[in-house]
């Protein structure tokens, strides 16, 4: 038994020394572990770098107590947690958020789980706008959509780290700081279009080999494109318009995809130094200070259709050779141009718009030009041309032609007055002479289309000829005839008015003046203008109608609004009544609102027809579909104008019209414009007729464009309701945002005055479009503004009426631009003014000062012509109507 005992005894001593040499290890490695942790601890806020310079993780966002890996600082994301947290990081920097777009950006459940690629939905996803992709087994963030959500503050420098990003789209917001320099190496389509971002344009651009698309347009980018744009291979979109850039370089021609390319409004100088680009369809350079002959361009770009290059100083002539035959638009308005207007532009078989305007252009017109047959505008004003008028009656697509302020001399064809596409002539200020053919006056074709030729006569024109059989005596006979004649009808009138009050007659019904007119339309005639109201002419739904696009059988291009009235939703004598309202609808007019064609009121067809808009709606102007093919331009100018237009357009209404009219329903969506840009009035008085039928109650009640005292009651729509609305208009023309963008239970009105009295500035209410704008029109921005909040009070007994806000609008308008000082100093402005002055500035919240205007002095320049030309309507003009 002793060897036995022993061998045990040996176990245990050889377990025990097991033991104690393991907790001399567990104890050695304690201790290191506490080492470790001290060294950590002071180096938690700051690493030394190889180089020497500290890097801060707090700078990235990344907090340590987590207790989570943290971020290669020079690395790029590789999973799903690390591109979270680069959210975190981009959600940070942002400090506005007014609709809490990012708010389920944030670690949630019990684990606190950062997954930016957990769905809501089948649809939606926690995490807005962002959109992820599988990689094998774990999902990676991909794009990220943030456009349109009113967001304010910084980039952060950490975008670059998401290795797996494709789309980046920050657009349409109050951004503000430099582009970071490092971005996102995978990125396909970048858009930090429409927000307030001040730097240079990075050069590490360059490196985004995959990029397809870059949108950069209206931000305060400075300095020149860089060079390193040259690597971008793939490149097919640029748009850098609207910024403050310098220089185009020569290298953007190694880039053999471009197929858009816009850099408007910048004031580059230098020349144009694009060529041999086979895929370029689209080369938008107006507004800029580009020199030089440009004629290489329109020879080596096989693939051009869109070329505008107007308001530059090319000082060279337009080429007599252009290969470029697919080539639909051209603009060389407003530079410096010399020479003639060669042959070879007749060649061009799909051109549809040609301006040369503004130029110093001489010769005659080119006898090619009828072989355009695709030509709907034409622009040759402000030239030196001379010769006679084109032939344009086999030009069947023709709307617009303006060859004002020019030296053409000879008669005026009766097919030129009488094309029946023509909806704008203007041959005023030359030396045509002969009698103007009669032709019917429409909009844009009248007497005011022939100003200042002295030679010219005609009925037409209300002039007569020389050597006509119409002495003066023999004038006088017609007009003491024509005076007794208008006399004696006057006295059956008021005998039959008479008569008709005494024996108790009744008017004549709506119906009967509708008729007289040739307003009332058969069901067969609105279901043929529409094609049976065929899809492929829908153009959009409002609250109580579909707009259609018809044709009538005289060609007239009209839109028809179907109301949203069910058959069998009105009875018979309700259909009459209704039909009744729709015909005096149709009888109000005037060039601030949109002329009602005709109408129907059958019990299965309901509709307005009215003219068609090709602008579309000021909805559609102040906030363009992603999808736009064309985007307008909509300056402050246009802005401007447009209020005073739909002011006009309300005092017709509510004042001026034989019957008071109240709208009832005005919106950015019942503002139209016409081809030159005319805002005009839609829709007045349709709710309110719908209304007295039980029909469209509440169908805007919440809209934000209604007046408070009208949301929550069945109170009528009433005048000052409307200029209520106006109001609203004009807030959200100045701040570009949309009263539905709004908090639930917050009005625009508070929203403005509570932001301009936090920040003493406009510009955290400015639209960023108007931003480049600011400094030039700040006062008038500012009064304006006034103007609106004045208009929007809760009160509506302190509401002024709308004759009384014209007024206003049209006293800021005549105000000199900021910088530019009119009239002496010496004067002092009258009572009304400064008593105007006094209630605008009233409603202008704290921090923004309106220095009171000078009267304005008589001006020596002579007074502009009664019907200016064409390029006083386009959108690059300087003051429209």
């Amino acid at each position: 038994m002793a060897p036995g005992r022993s061998k045990i005894r040996t176990q245990r001593r050889s377990n025990l020394a097991s033991f104690l040499l393991g907790s001399c290890l567990l104890l050695l490695l304690a201790a290191l572990s506490i080492h470790v942790g001290v060294a950590a601890t002071a180096c938690s806020d700051h690493v030394e770098t190889a180089a020497g310079a500290a890097i801060s993780f707090n700078e990235f966002g990344f907090a340590e107590s987590t207790g989570r890996r943290l971020l290669a600082v020079n690395g790029s994301t590789r999973t799903l947690m690390e591109d979270a947290e680069v959210l975190l990081e981009i959600k940070r920097r942002i400090t506005a958020d007014p609709d809490n777009t990012t708010f389920w950006w944030k670690r949630q459940g019990k684990n606190q789980a950062l997954n930016p690629c957990k769905m809501k939905n089948a649809t939606k996803q926690y995490w807005v706008g962002i959109d992820c992709t599988d990689f094998g087994t774990e999902r990676r963030v991909t794009s990220i959509d943030l456009s349109n959500k009113n967001l304010a503050g910084t980039l952060s420098p950490l975008l670059g780290k998401l290795s797996k990003l494709k789309q980046l789209n920050l657009s349409n917001n109050l951004f503000t700081g430099p582009i970071p320099t490092e971005l996102p190496t995978a990125l396909e389509t970048l858009d930090l279009a429409n927000n307030q971002l001040e730097s240079l344009v990075p050069a590490s651009f360059g490196d985004l080999q995959n990029l397809t698309s870059l949108n950069v347009a209206n931000n305060r980018l400075t300095g020149s494109i860089p060079v390193s744009f040259g690597s971008l291979k793939l490149l097919s979109t640029l748009n850098m318009s609207g910024n403050n850039l310098t220089e185009i370089p020569l290298e953007l021609n190694s880039c053999p995809r471009l197929s858009v390319v816009d850099l408007s409004r910048n004031g580059i100088q230098g020349i144009i130094p694009f060529q041999y680009l086979e895929n370029l369809t689209t080369l938008h350079l107006r507004d800029n200070r580009l020199q030089g002959n440009f004629s290489v361009l329109l020879n080596t770009f096989p693939q051009l259709q869109d070329l505008d290059l107007s308001n530059n100083e090319l000082n060279e002539s337009i080429p007599a050779t252009m290969s470029t035959s697919l080539i639909q638009r051209i603009d060389l308005s407003g530079n410096r141009l010399t020479g003639s207007l060669p042959d070879v532009v007749g060649y061009l078989p799909l051109l549809h718009e040609l301006d040369v305007s503004g130029n110093g252009l001489s010769g005659v017109l080119p006898t090619t030009l009828t072989l355009l047959t695709s030509l709907t505008t034409f622009n040759a004003s402000h030239n030196d041309f001379d010769g006679i008028l084109p032939l344009l009656a086999g030009i069947q697509s023709l709307r617009v032609f303006d060859a004002s302020f020019n030296n053409l001399t000879g008669a005026v064809l009766k097919d030129f007055v009488n094309l029946s596409t023509l909806v704008y002539l203007n041959v005023s200020y030359n030396n045509l002479s002969g009698e103007v053919p009669s032709f019917v006056e429409r909009d844009g074709v009248n007497r005011n289309s022939f100003l200042q030729n002295i030679a010219l006569c005609g009925e037409s024109i209300n002039k007569v000829c020389a050597g006509s059989s119409k002495s003066n005596s023999t004038r006088t006979i017609v007009s003491i005839s024509v005076g007794s004649s208008v006399a004696f009808l006057a006295v059956v009138v008021i005998m039959y008015l008479c008569c008709r009050r005494h024996y108790g007659g009744k008017a004549r019904s709506s119906a009967s003046v509708s008729a007289e007119l040739d307003v009332k339309l058969t069901p067969e005639e609105v279901r043929g203008a529409t094609q049976n109201f065929n899809n492929r002419n829908y153009v959009g739904v409002g609250s109580m109608s579909t707009v259609y696009r018809g044709v009538l059988p005289d060609a007239t291009v009209v839109a028809v609004k179907r109301l949203g009235i069910q058959p069998g939703e009105v009875n018979e004598p309700g259909e009459k009544v209704l039909g009744e309202g729709l015909a005096n609808l149709a009888q109000v007019r005037d060039w601030t609102l949109v002329k009602v064609v005709g109408y129907c009121c059958s019990p299965d067809v309901k509709a307005l027809v009215i003219e068609y808009m090709p602008n579309g709606t000021l909805n559609n102007l102040m906030y363009p579909p992603r999808d736009a093919q064309v985007v307008r331009e909509f300056n402050w100018t246009h802005r401007f104008n447009a209020a005073i237009a739909v002011a006009q357009g309300l005092k017709y209404l509510h004042h001026d019209c034989r019957t008071s009219t109240v709208h009832g329903d005005l919106k950015p969506s019942n503002i139209l414009f016409s081809a030159f840009m005319e805002a005009r009035i839609a829709d007045f008085g349709v709710k309110r007729l719908l209304a007295s039928h039980g029909l469209g109650v509440g169908a805007s009640l919440t809209s934000g464009y209604t007046a408070p005292e009208l949301a929550s009651s069945a109170q009528e729509a009433t005048i000052k309701g409307d200029v209520y609305s106006f109001g609203i208009i004009i807030l959200e023309l100045i701040s570009g945002r949309s009263p539905q963008s709004l908090e639930v239970g917050q009005r625009l009105p508070q929203w403005i005055r509570a932001t301009i009295s936090n920040s003493k500035s406009l510009h955290n209410v400015l639209d960023p479009i108007l931003m480049s704008e600011l400094r030039v029109q700040q006062q008038r921005m500012a009064m304006v503004l006034g103007v609106a909040l004045l208009c929007t009070r809760d009160d509506p007994q302190e509401r002024p009426y709308i004759p009384e806000v014209l007024k206003m609008l049209n006293h800021i308008k005549t105000r000199p631009q900021d910088g530019s000082r009119r009239g002496s100093r010496r004067l002092r402005s009258s009572r009304s003014t400064q008593q105007r002055n006094q209630e605008i500035r009233q409603e202008v919240p704290l921090g923004i000062e309106i220095t009171p205007s000078p009267p304005a002095t008589p001006s020596s320049t002579p007074p502009l012509p009664t019907n200016p030309s064409l390029s006083h309507w386009t959108p690059n003009s300087a003051e429209n109507r």
